[in-house]
């Protein structure tokens, strides 16, 4: 039997409590539980607490392939009530609840992808870091040497052994801080050799997509990367374009305030909101000022975008602005 599936399998048995407590949080329902297979029904049957899930499962489908037809027939039909159940359940959601069921169960199959991803990536750059020393300090010699690799009291004696470090004279700490300071110039050549051999791009990469969350992650990130260049771009082409352009406040408030602390130190949301009671408090005569001065620069805009339209200006305006909204389009499409 195929050890890919049944370790699938063992998996999937080992995650079904914590999946079921993951749907009830996603959402304001009990969502359904999905139907069983035949196959699954008689696994739960035959399981045993305490045994090892991958064992146990290799052994139960050796008996299920041997059932007859007749006996088989008993799992198909409960698992035929199984998924009626499940239809009639889900016929009783609304659209928006079984909607919520979908989001959450793509958001499963996508982290089931990262992972499955991620370690793919990580068996890659485990194979080009094959040859890496690893990074070890004078003092992680110095316990190498009283307790090698396979002695079982290295964890229980670990208290004593730091002690016992600190106690050591510079003379007797000699041997391992030149193991650690070789170690170091190892870890550079290494470094050296991979920039030079062409690996050191490709681990980098590799880093960046695990970081990330996958090659998929890590594609999307420079897509993401390469179109916030691009609006960049057009921003400070727009900006240009639209530098002598009047400025116009919405409301003739703003125009008030900006009077009120030009010049003067200003506190903010105290100061501000004695500004809000000073203009709530004045005659709409004194406030008349302040709403003529908004309709002024109105005016002025209008005649600025009539001079750009016929210097050509305002064309590029609205192509500009055109591009950055299919590039946001794109923006938003990657975050889905």
């Amino acid at each position: 039997m195929n050890m890919l599936p049944m370790r699938s399998l063992a998996l999937s048995f080992r995650s079904m409590s914590i999946a079921s407590q993951q749907e009830k949080l996603a959402t304001s329902f009990v969502v359904p539980k999905k139907p069983a297979t035949a196959f699954n029904i008689f696994v739960s049957e035959k399981m045993k607490a305490g045994g090892k899930i991958s064992e146990q499962i290799k052994i139960i489908s050796k008996e299920w392939k041997s059932l007859s037809g007749f006996e088989k027939g008993k799992y198909v039909a409960k698992a035929e009530s199984s998924k009626e159940k499940y239809k009639v359940a889900m016929m009783s959601l609304t659209d928006q609840q079984i909607q919520e069921i979908e989001q959450v169960t793509v958001g499963k199959r996508r982290a089931k992808k990262e992972r499955k991803s991620i370690k793919l990536l990580e068996e890659e750059l485990k194979k080009l870091q094959h040859d890496k020393p690893k990074s070890m300090s004078a003092y992680t010699y110095f316990v190498k040497d009283r307790f090698p690799a396979n002695a079982a009291k290295a964890t229980t004696e670990i208290a004593a052994l730091g002690k016992a470090w600190t106690l050591l004279s510079s003379y007797n700490k000699e041997p391992f801080e030149k193991m650690a300071r070789q170690n170091k110039l190892d870890r550079e050549n290494w470094e050296k050799l991979v920039a030079k051999d062409g690996r050191l791009e490709k681990i980098e990469e590799l880093k960046r997509a695990i970081a990330l969350g996958g090659m998929d992650a890590l594609k999307k990130n420079e897509e993401r990367e390469e179109l916030m260049a691009q609006m960049k771009s057009l921003k400070s082409e727009l900006a240009k374009l639209k530098e002598d352009k009047p400025k116009v406040a919405s409301n003739g408030y703003a125009y008030f305030v900006k009077e009120k602390i030009g010049g003067t130190s200003f506190s903010g949301k105290t100061d501000m909101k004695e500004l809000a009671k000073q203009w709530n408090a004045m005659s709409a005569s004194a406030k008349a000022p302040y709403a003529q001065r908004v309709a002024q620069m109105k005016l002025k805009v209008k005649e600025w975008e009539e001079a750009a339209e016929d210097a050509g200006k305002l064309g590029q305006i609205n192509g500009i602005n055109e591009k950055l909204k299919r590039l946001q389009a794109k923006m938003d499409k990657l975050e889905v």
